[in-house]
């Protein structure tokens, strides 16, 4: 798989890219049985996984922990083999019972990663909250821990007492507003907080993103890159793009062919460095400032690279 490990602060490793239970399955709830179990999100952890996936996301807010549980059992891989990341929301009050709660509906012992899911969910202290974060990990409970959707502001309130630092800060990325997040990315690179990106492909999904300048880029690499036999998709593009900045994408289907081509493409980083077009898989396009905010049309004929 070309989406590599990467270290985290804690000693663990991430695998270098996600299978997500949020997005569409949050946005658009599958049915579920008796057991509070659906089929169709434990056939989509199942096809992920047969895939090549080894990474899972979830969330106290998706509340499928119960149906992750269940496939990831059904598939009975060694515990070493797979990389379960939570987060915990409107429970934040008291985070050793809701870790153990969300543990005793994914049938684990641990978790690996488990995150603040906001900076709104921290209602009092985020010094003491971030505590009772780090007794999770002497108690056993979780290998690492780590933040989504933070800012600098918010780091400032409590990373210089922290005995723990903050692993992962997990937030949304793309083109179009890379250089939004750059302070915030370049935050965590200075602190070894590792960034997970959401939304990476939002370029290309969302109906008020769909027919920037970023478009024809995106063909145009996918273009270069696809061999007769072997077609690049703009989605995997995207991934290696993300993968390239050193994020870990966390991405979703509910179609196992989808699953399998994200994880298929073969980054090259070392070739995109001679072609003024793949400058995008290694992170050097500004086009994400240029979308929507007025810039004359020759900014896209090479002066944003």
């Amino acid at each position: 798989m070309p989406f590599d490990k990467i270290k985290l602060s804690s000693g663990t490793s991430i695998p270098g890219i996600a299978f997500g239970t949020g997005s569409d399955w949050r946005a658009n709830p599958r049915a579920v049985d008796d057991d509070g179990v659906s089929s169709e999100v434990v056939e989509a952890v199942k096809a992920a996984a047969d895939a090549g996936f080894r990474a899972f996301d979830t969330a106290e807010n998706y509340r499928n922990e119960k149906s992750l549980g269940r496939a990831l059992k059904e598939l009975n891989l060694p515990r070493e083999e797979f990389f379960v990341t939570s987060k915990i929301s409107h429970s934040i009050d008291n985070p050793e019972k809701e870790i153990r709660r969300q543990l005793d509906l994914l049938q684990l012992d641990h978790l690996d990663l488990y995150l603040i899911h906001s900076p709104i969910n921290v209602k009092g202290s985020f010094l003491e909250t971030w505590k009772a974060m780090e007794a999770l990990v002497a108690a056993g409970l979780t290998k690492a821990i780590g933040v989504s959707n933070f800012e600098k502001r918010h780091f400032e309130l409590f990373i210089s007492e922290a005995k723990i630092k903050p692993a992962v800060n997990q937030i949304s990325v793309y083109p179009y507003v890379l250089e939004k997040q750059s302070d915030i990315i370049s935050y965590c690179k200075q602190h070894d907080i590792v960034i997970q990106a959401y939304e990476v492909s939002s370029s290309i999904i969302r109906k008020t993103e769909q027919g920037g300048p970023i478009d024809p880029v995106l063909e145009e690499i996918s273009k270069e890159l696809s061999a007769a036999a072997t077609p690049v998709t703009t989605g995997q593009v995207l991934l290696s793009w993300a993968s390239a900045k050193q994020f870990v994408p966390v991405t979703t289907s509910s179609k196992p062919s989808r699953m399998k081509v994200s994880l298929s493409i073969q980054r090259t980083p070392s070739s995109c460095a001679s072609n003024s077009s793949l400058i995008l898989l290694v992170g050097v396009v500004q086009l994400g400032i240029c979308h929507g905010r007025g810039f004359p049309p020759d900014c896209f004929a090479g002066q944003c690279y």
